[in-house]
């Protein structure tokens, strides 16, 4: 708080808000992790109505521990904590009686190194990028204390609706991350990128609409947290040059979240891409030209000095090509492109007894 150079008139509230935030930290965290997983299936209802749940009781609390038990700022933090609390027990209990294929069983949670590895190998690129911007805060709010209450007052009001812009934008950013997830594993390389740019289009109209709206009704958004008019003339400044270039982070959120949903983004991505792009341009079948180039039982790679003791990737492609009907499906999509996508007949006798058309058989 001295970097900081918070004024000695807040540095009490500042220190009380600041300790007892940090004890809450570990349930935003868990908050956090339950959030992804729903996110993960393809489910963004259910962390938003945790977190609509919290944001009401957090009103609530903050109106009983302010004006009624007089706490001040100890009350209002401590709403914070204790509503956070409650949106990370929500997706716990919605984990514990989920019929999806990702279940909490409490009995069965146990530590494992391998997977620990693999989730900080992802996250903590993410996190670090997350800390950048963080640092940067940290270094621009040390001048703007010095600057005094008013300033403090207003850059507080401004960027409450700046965080709120950004949760927004990131939103898209992680929609794209669990697309790009879910397509890359299914190795659809196209639909990851269609996905990747829809996501950043979509965001780009939707931040440009939200940016000319606040950009706008700024005086008006700023006075719902301070009235005095040097307040709201300070924040409107500092949206102004804040949220009008917002727009430019797009890409950095769209591309980021792609990148995580890749796994593991630059090899990952480049491989495969580069293996798409290769056997496009040799005339081949992406899985055919895979099942050539790997790399057989015991090759040893004289430039990294490995040796290949396995051949396990060769056996998953087999049964996932066996177990998704590839072969049939490959000659079904070769006839199709013949007939220049044209409607193909489905005779009488091709029709399953329930009444279903085999798949693949009709377009």
């Amino acid at each position: 708080m001295e970097l900081l150079e918070v004024p000695a008139e807040v540095w009490d509230m500042a220190e009380t808000y600041l300790r007892i935030y940090l004890l809450g930290m570990p349930v935003i965290g868990i908050y956090n992790f339950e959030s992804a997983i729903f996110r993960s299936r393809g489910d963004t209802e259910t962390p938003l109505v945790s977190l609509v749940f919290a944001s009401l009781l957090n009103v609530l609390l903050d109106l009983l521990f302010v004006l009624y038990f007089g706490w001040g700022v100890e009350g209002v933090v401590w709403a914070t904590v204790i509503a956070n609390a409650l949106a990370a027990a929500i997706l716990f209990r919605a984990l514990l009686g989920t019929d999806g294929v990702i279940r909490i069983h409490p009995r069965s949670m146990r530590m494992d190194p391998e997977r620990l590895r693999e989730i900080v190998r992802i996250g903590l690129p993410a996190g670090i990028q997350g800390m950048v911007f963080a640092i940067s805060n940290i270094i621009i709010q040390s001048s703007i204390n010095s600057l005094g209450p008013d300033a403090m007052a207003a850059s507080a009001a401004a960027f409450t609706i700046e965080i709120n812009v950004y949760c927004i934008m990131n939103g898209f950013g992680q929609a794209t991350t669990t697309f790009v997830g879910q397509n890359y594993g299914a190795g659809d390389l196209a639909r990851c990128r269609r996905v990747t740019w829809l996501a950043m289009g979509l965001n780009t109209v939707f931040m440009s609409v939200l940016a000319v709206f606040i950009l706008l009704f700024s005086g008006e958004l700023l006075s719902f947290f301070n009235g005095d008019p040097a307040v709201i003339a300070l924040g409107k400044i500092r949206l102004f040059y804040i949220v009008a270039p917002e727009i430019v982070n797009v890409v950095l959120e769209g591309l980021s979240g792609a990148m995580r949903g890749y796994g593991m983004p630059q090899a990952s991505f480049a491989d495969e891409a580069n293996i798409e792009d290769c056997a496009a341009a040799l005339g081949m079948d992406s899985y055919e030209f895979r099942r050539k180039n790997i790399m057989p039982q015991v090759f040893h790679d004289a430039f990294s000095g490995n040796t290949n003791y396995y051949d396990s990737y060769r056996e998953c492609m087999a049964k996932g090509a066996a177990y998704i009907d590839y072969e049939r499906k490959k000659v079904s999509l070769s006839i199709r492109a013949l007939l220049g996508e044209q409607r193909v007949a489905v005779d009488e006798e091709e029709v399953e007894e329930d009444g279903e058309i085999p798949e693949d058989v009709g377009i």
